[in-house]
């Protein structure tokens, strides 16, 4: 009987308990408010993120650092206060009633990488396809030029004058209407010219992409096609640093590359980096002879200093590229009857042995970069950033001359440019909504030093540029959406030399707006959709309006047009992203129409020029309205664990529509094959690879007929091979490439080889990449 009531009195004191829990868990109407303040100086921080774990239910903090979080249950709990570059800190809270708690958080310098995630979202248009080279990519290119580089990317072809001289192009369009962003600084560097490559190291920047819509919003005139991205990343370890070892079994040359970087200061507030390179080649061989005067000697360098902290920073930056480079010998013609041969025949006229002398034809150039930037972040979480540069550029171009003024150069350009931005940003609503304002200037000088004996190809000129633009971008949910303005005014003013030693003064004004509007839609973890639209423009160069002579590394005479108006582009790009269920699929599609009125473009004139340096086919700038349309299709597929299948198609038509015809000088249809076997992690390995590539580029169908000197070259297949290994050990690593191009030997002509019409393309080559690398952090701390 005892026991019985027992239960019972046992059992009213378990209901009379969660009757009391019951009826205090329904008070749910607390509330928990605080700050959160910079413990440095004691400044309220904004955006920071509060939450209770046990619920998932916070707050961030308003713009004076305060912030509320409501309907909060009575309870025990940990509440977490998260913001970029600081250590989370937790408390432990009883909320019988409403309550206060403040936070005090400590911000690590070394982890500020992390919050310009958030400011970067403006430095890139969301809607854009950008597309960077991967880690493996970037090795298996190392010791290229930069278009040979950016060939990895589907889109991206190259036009080029033999294996040394190669620009970018982007969807069709090349030279001045691909903008390259050089760790920030706009590259001014007279690329004016299809045989004038960029002057960039690539080893000097970590990490490259390439932006394939019409970009003119945030980063101004010329990026027309698009833009390449070379960018530095955050130095992260007290001391790293790397060399890369590049041995080339044609040409016979080979590549060296190193650098050190490392943290400074106390607190690590201060970083630095330096690294140059050196690279010597020899003449290059097709697979039947050899290409004389093809050799190339470089050498580059480069320096930053940094210092950074939570609301402010300064970088300064300096580098210097040096090139010599040979131009074919072949591509000098000394009368039109040997030019009419050289474009039949199926070898150069001019061939001899291997040599590493680089004599005329050849290209000297230096090109100096000087960079400050200054940023200070704002109490109302703005930030301001402030760019100064200062590039000096200086091309040298050498002819085949008689009575031993072979090292006189024939063209001798002095181009200076200074560029100055100031750039404010900032986010509102919850971090949803972002808006960045900017105004930008250019100036430029461009001179020709005396002494070459010969009537230069452009005058001497002053430009002078100013713009200002606007970018406003959105997110909610799914969708990401964005829209923009620029408005640019340019002014040139040329002192012309005429023939018979009277000087001509041209000015020029060109006014140009863009717009951009663009969305990202994330339908679901798998399938992604952007959109943009945006137009974009181009005024004419100098070279374009006022040209007339011989264009030594061109070997040809081109003739300007002082009625040239400004491009103006209209392209439409949509990109959709999609993978299966466990990601073995992955498919990108990106099709794209441009329409550019008053389209700039060199065309080949009937008849060449004899001249008392020798006979030289005869280009003209034209302008016309012109419509490109195109696909680039990626595709990855994992067969089964450690083999995976890639595949890359870009397919592109260029058509005058002014003319009805077809335009010149469109890439044709090419397609890229690759099988790679990769090994996951073995001992002693992290990765271990061997790769088959093959690249079919199919013969150019759409050309405009009767215009070209020669019809388009057969299409071509070749063969490449890839080996490579990663053997890390403590804080170091090494990394093993061997690779074989166009294995096969075959001899082709790439129909955007300026130099088509006198040889074949370079034959096989096999080359051997090592690459060290090292780093250091007390107690092994990554930083």
């Amino acid at each position: 009987m005892l026991r019985k009531k027992f239960k019972y009195i046992l059992l009213m004191v378990i209901l009379i308990g969660q009757t009391l829990h019951m009826l205090q868990a329904q008070n749910c109407n607390y509330t928990i408010v605080g700050k959160v303040f910079d413990e440095h100086d004691k400044e309220p921080l904004l955006y920071a993120e509060i939450f209770i774990k046990e619920l998932n239910k916070g707050a961030i903090s308003d713009s004076t650092g305060n912030y509320i979080i409501e309907n909060v249950c009575v309870g025990n709990y940990v509440l977490v206060c998260m913001h970029v570059g600081c250590d989370p800190v937790e408390k432990k809270i009883s909320v019988t009633k409403n309550i206060n708690v403040n936070f005090v958080l400590e911000h690590h310098t070394e982890e500020l990488l992390n919050i310009e995630v958030s400011a970067k979202r403006m430095e890139e248009a969301i809607s854009q396809q950008k597309v960077t080279l991967s880690e493996i990519d970037k090795a298996k290119q190392s010791g290229k030029t930069l278009g040979d580089a950016l060939k990895e990317i589907s889109g991206v072809s190259t036009i080029s004058s033999g294996n040394t001289i190669v620009k970018p192009i982007i969807h069709g369009l090349y030279g001045n209407r691909i903008l390259t962003m050089n760790n920030g600084v706009r590259q001014e560097d007279q690329q004016w010219g299809n045989e004038h490559a960029p002057n960039i190291d690539p080893f000097a920047s970590e990490k490259i992409s390439v932006i394939k819509g019409a970009a003119a919003i945030q980063y101004g005139s010329d990026a027309l096609g698009g833009v390449i991205l070379l960018e530095q990343e955050e130095v992260t370890h007290k001391f790293s640093g790397g060399i890369n070892i590049i041995g080339n079994t044609n040409g016979r040359g080979g590549t060296i590359s190193a650098n050190v970087k490392g943290l400074l200061g106390t607190r690590n507030n201060w970083s630095y980096k330096v690294q140059g390179t050196l690279k010597r080649s020899g003449d290059v061989q097709a697979p039947e002879y050899i290409l004389s005067n093809t050799g190339v000697a470089e050498q580059n360098a480069a320096a930053f200093l940094q210092y950074k902290s939570w609301n402010k920073g300064v970088k300064f930056h300096y580098s210097i590229f040096n090139t010599n480079i040979g131009i074919l010998r072949a591509s000098h013609i000394g009368n039109t009857t040997d030019l009419n041969n050289a474009l039949v025949s199926n070898e150069p006229y001019y061939i001899q042995p291997f040599t590493y002398t680089i004599e005329g034809p050849r290209q000297a150039i230096a090109h100096h970069i000087f960079k400050t930037e200054y940023y200070y972040r704002l109490k109302n979480g703005g930030k301001l950033t402030s760019q100064y540069a200062l590039q000096f550029n200086n091309r040298k171009e050498f002819d085949v001359r008689r009575g031993g003024r072979s090292e006189t150069p024939a063209l001798n350009l002095a181009l200076q440019t200074h560029t100055a931005d100031v750039v404010f940003q900032t986010a509102t609503h919850e971090n949803k909504l972002h808006h960045k304002v900017g105004v930008s200037a250019l100036y430029q000088n461009n001179y020709n030093v005396p002494g070459t004996g010969f009537r230069p190809i452009l005058p001497n000129y002053n430009s002078a540029t100013a713009g200002v633009f606007f970018l406003e971008s959105y997110k909610k949910n799914k969708w990401e959406l964005e829209a923009g303005a620029r408005y640019d005014v340019k002014f040139i003013a040329t002192a012309l030399r005429q023939r018979n030693n009277t000087t001509l003064n041209e000015n020029f004004i060109f006014h140009n707006a863009a717009l951009s509007f663009g969305a990202l839609w994330n339908i679901n973890e798998h399938l992604v959709l952007k959109s943009n639209l945006g137009s974009a423009y181009r005024p004419p160069n100098v070279i374009e309006l006022l040209s007339d002579g011989v264009h030594q590394s061109a070997a040809a005479i081109e003739v300007g047009d002082i009625n040239l108006k400004s491009e103006q582009s209209v392209k439409w790009i949509t990109t959709l992203s999609t993978s299966t269920a466990q990601k073995k699929l992955n498919i990108e599609v990106s099709p794209y129409t441009n329409f550019i009125a008053n389209y700039i473009f060199l065309q080949p004139e009937d008849a060449p020029r004899l001249t008392i340096r020798g006979a030289f086919p005869v280009f003209s700038y034209k302008q016309t309205n012109a419509l490109i349309s195109g696909v680039d299709f990626d595709a990855k597929y994992d067969i089964v664990r450690y083999l995976n299948f890639t595949h890359r198609t870009s397919f592109l038509y260029g058509r005058d529509i002014s003319k009805n015809e077809d335009l010149i000088y469109m890439p044709p249809v090419n397609f890229s094959n690759t099988i790679t076997l990769q090994s996951g992690k073995l001992k002693g390995i992290e990765n271990l690879y061997f790769s088959i590539n093959h690249i079919a580029v199919l013969t150019q169908q759409w050309y405009p007929e009767g215009v070209d000197f020669t019809n388009p070259p057969l299409g071509y297949q070749i063969l490449n091979a890839y080996a490579g290994i990663d053997i890390p050990f403590k804080e170091q690593s090494i990394t093993i490439i061997i690779q074989g191009e166009n294995i096969l030997n075959i001899a082709y002509r790439d129909y955007l080889n300026r130099f088509r019409y006198y040889a074949d393309n370079m034959g096989r080559n096999f080359s051997i990449k090592i690459k060290y690398q090292f780093s250091h952090n007390p107690k092994n701390k990554q930083l």
